[in-house]
């Protein structure tokens, strides 16, 4: 009889998981809280639009890499998907004059030049670091515990020759390396591509991904993204169970021997040969181990809040009766008037439309979406507690804010027929995201780059994954983690490590 895996959350990388259980004979049976798989990877409908929730962009769309690999073997990139590879990723709007960067060196060089003749020599160190972390990587094969020797080996001599690269620029935010352009034009563009608190190692490898050709926008989406995981997860015969709470993991005597779900008011054990918890890791100390557990790895990362940001966001989703495919499909500008984000202000207003995805909009409408990042959780959440009338009256007044700043550059913007509003709160009350924060641990200049190895100390046979595991986290994270899992699962049981 196959051993049997009890995976909580069908999140990408629970759903990972399953899928490299079914195909290595184990019984894999997943528990999902929610009505619906993704987690966080996801999209809703509202009215006559569909709404997307997460993926701007795909690390592991080009052919030939080791993420490409995971998510061709997962189902989530088949030969049937189509990806947008878009020439660029961000237009500038200076008063109706346009700026683009281009995912391409010598354009986005030309470009930059074009915006700013002065800022030629700190244009010049951008694209000399984008290519030299162009394709950096993190170890997507197997974790660096059960690599072989040769393997080590190679991936360290990978990264010998941008050591000092490296150093320069894991010393500085994207913030501080910004500020060496003259040009406040080219600040705002660049502000887009990562948290302005990261180290600036984020925006290098970033943006010399897409300019190598990956990081393309899988067609369809996310929610239809991480359907096709689940699809294939079924098709090797692997269990889901959606809408299944699981209270606790059960363990006895040291050893993870399964999960307590609540069925009707009623606990119910569920056994197990291994247990892999895919949540978020709050969750899982506090919660599912009932805060009988502890590692170093997180509690230094929770009592230090500066040192290891989160990031929490709110984004406004808006259903516009007007087609915006003539408008570039992701813009910032300067407002006219400070946008009030809750806890703090923006001065420039950023959004994205998908109107390259028919299936978002009927025809001759448009799906978009205006994300701030950097936003107060605290907020939020007081906010919230005090009066749900006052939150949803809040998240109204931003839209309506939104909608203003943006009618005030493009007229079709005055024909917003459906408003959705998310905030930090959302994320934690749908996907027990902590303190709303939509990524894990930012890498910050000092920030330690290291990951967690997936166990937990004092108990056998449990195998932690997801985001949480590593700097930064997404979907690339969250995958990884699923597929280490798995491969420390078979070494733990004497099966061939794939």
């Amino acid at each position: 009889m196959a051993q049997k895996i009890a995976i909580i959350g069908a999140g990408i990388s629970g759903l990972v998981a399953g899928v490299y259980a079914q195909k290595n004979g184990f019984e894999a049976e997943i528990y999902e809280a929610l009505p619906n798989v993704g987690g966080e990877c996801t999209g809703w409908d509202r009215n006559s639009y569909h709404f997307d929730g997460c993926i701007e962009f795909l690390t592991g769309t080009k052919a030939g890499t080791d993420l490409n690999d995971i998510w061709a073997t997962c189902g989530a990139l088949d030969g049937d998907v189509q990806i947008l590879n878009r020439k660029y990723d961000v237009a500038y709007n200076d008063n109706g004059k346009l700026y683009y960067t281009y995912n391409n060196y010598e354009l986005l060089k030309k470009e930059l030049l074009r915006v700013s003749p002065e800022d030629k020599e700190h244009i010049e160190l951008l694209i000399k670091m984008m290519t030299a972390f162009s394709n950096i990587s993190k170890p997507a094969k197997r974790p660096m515990e059960l690599m072989s020797k040769g393997d080590k080996l190679k991936f360290i001599l990978k990264y010998i020759p941008m050591g000092s690269a490296f150093k320069a620029g894991s010393k500085i935010t994207v913030k501080e390396f910004l500020k060496g352009f003259k040009s406040e034009k080219i600040r705002a563009m660049l502000s887009c591509m990562v948290p302005m608190q990261c180290s600036a190692l984020g925006l290098f490898a970033t943006m010399g991904g897409m300019c190598s050709g990956d990081g393309g926008w899988p067609m369809g989406g996310s929610a239809a993204f991480s359907n096709r995981i689940k699809e294939k997860f079924l098709s090797l015969g692997g269990k889901l169970n959606l809408g299944t709470m699981v209270k606790r993991i059960v363990i006895k005597t040291g050893v993870a021997t399964g999960i307590a779900i609540e069925n009707d008011g009623v606990e119910k054990i569920i056994f197990a040969d291994f247990v892999v918890p895919a949540v978020d890791a709050k969750v899982l100390f506090d919660k599912l181990l009932g805060g009988k557990y502890h590692e170093k790895f997180f509690d230094e990362r929770y009592s230090d809040p500066e040192r290891y940001f989160l990031l929490s966001t709110v984004s406004v989703f808006l259903g516009v009766d007007a087609d915006l495919s003539q408008i570039p499909h992701n813009c910032i500008f300067k407002s006219k008037n400070p946008v009030d984000v809750g806890g703090g202000t923006e001065d420039y207003v950023a959004f994205k439309h998908y109107c390259h995805s028919k299936d978002f909009a009927p025809e001759g409408k448009s799906c978009v979406t205006v994300s701030f990042m950097n936003v107060s959780y605290d907020y939020w959440k007081k906010l919230k507690n005090t009066s749900e009338e006052a939150y949803k009256k809040e998240k109204q007044r931003l839209a309506n804010d939104v909608i203003k700043e943006l009618s005030a550059v493009y007229k079709e913007f005055g024909k917003v027929e459906t408003i959705d509003v998310v905030t930090p709160v959302t994320y934690e009350r749908y996907c027990g995201a902590y303190r709303g924060s939509y990524m894990s641990f930012l890498m910050t200049p000092n920030a330690k780059l290291d990951s967690f190895n997936g166990k937990i100390s004092g108990v056998e046979n449990l195998y932690m994954a997801g985001q949480w595991t590593d700097l930064t986290g997404g979907l690339p994270t969250a995958a990884v983690s699923g597929k280490f899992a798995l491969q420390r699962i078979c070494k733990a049981c004497g099966k061939p490590v794939f």
